[in-house]
C-alpha cells in the first residue's frame, strides 16, 4: 500500500508536501524581511502565503488519501455464491484447464475478436474457432476511474442467464495528484489496496465453481 492508503493521505503530507512548501515559505519569508515593510504586513503575507499554500497543496491529497482508504476496505476477493458448471467464458481461462482442481470439459476466450473453445484432448490441450460462447457463465473485466486519481480495476463472475453476479475481485490503484507529477510519472500508481488480480481471477473462479460432476 502506498503513502496515500491507511493514513488518509498524512503521510504524504509530511513527508512529501510540508519540506517542500516549508522551503518554498522560508525563501519567501527570507525575501520578504529585506524589504522595507512594517513586521505586521509580513506576518499577514506570510500567514496568506501558508494559508494559501495548504489549500492548494494539502486539500488533494487529504481527499484522495481519505477516499482511497475508503474504498480500499471493500478490496479483495468476495465470492457470493457457489455454482456447479462444465465451462467458462473469460480472458486467460485457459490456465484453469490445467489447474488442480479444476474439472472444466472446455473454456472459451476471444482474442482480436475471435472467439475460441479450448479443451483437452488425449493430454493435450487444443482448440477451435467458435461463433460465439456457449458458456452460461463469464468472467469479466470492468476497469473505471470512481476519482480523477483513483482507479478501480474489477474482476467479477456473472450468471448470463439470471444475470447475478457470483463473485468478485476489487482492486484500487491510486495515481499521483498535480503536485506529485511535476515529480513523477503520473501514469505509474503510487499506490493499491489489492495486488492479487493477475492470478487472483483463477482462485476466484476455482473458488466460484463446483465440478459438475461433484
Amino acid at each position: 500500500m502506498g503513502i496515500y492508503i491507511g493514513s488518509d493521505g498524512w503521510l504524504a503530507v509530511i513527508f512529501i508536501y510540508l519540506p517542500v512548501t516549508g522551503s518554498i515559505i522560508w525563501m519567501l519569508y527570507s525575501a520578504l524581511t529585506k524589504l522595507d515593510l512594517k513586521i505586521e504586513a509580513k506576518l499577514v503575507t506570510i500567514c496568506s502565503l501558508v494559508i494559501v499554500a495548504a489549500m492548494i497543496l494539502f486539500a488533494e491529497v487529504i481527499m484522495i488519501g481519505h477516499q482511497s482508504k475508503q474504498l480500499c476496505k471493500n478490496a479483495g476477493m468476495h465470492v457470493y455464491k457457489t455454482v456447479k458448471a462444465n465451462s467458462i467464458y473469460g480472458k486467460h481461462t485457459k490456465t484453469l484447464l490445467s489447474r488442480p482442481g479444476s474439472n472444466f470439459d472446455f473454456v472459451e476466450e476471444t482474442s482480436f475478436d475471435k472467439t475460441y473453445r479450448y479443451y483437452i484432448s488425449n493430454g493435450i490441450v487444443k482448440k477451435e474457432l467458435i461463433e460465439s460462447p456457449a458458456s452460461r457463465y463469464w468472467s469479466i473485466q470492468d476497469d473505471k476511474y470512481v476519482h480523477k486519481k483513483i482507479k478501480q480495476e474489477r474482476t467479477y463472475v456473472i450468471d448470463t442467464l439470471t444475470n447475478e453476479s457470483l463473485g468478485e475481485l476489487l482492486n484500487y490503484r491510486i495515481y499521483p495528484g498535480w503536485y506529485e507529477s511535476l515529480f513523477i510519472n503520473q501514469d505509474e500508481d503510487v499506490g493499491r489496496c489489492f495486488t492479487g488480480l493477475s492470478t487472483g481471477q483463477v482462485d476466484l473462479i476455482t473458488k466460484i465453481f463446483i465440478p459438475a460432476n461433484y
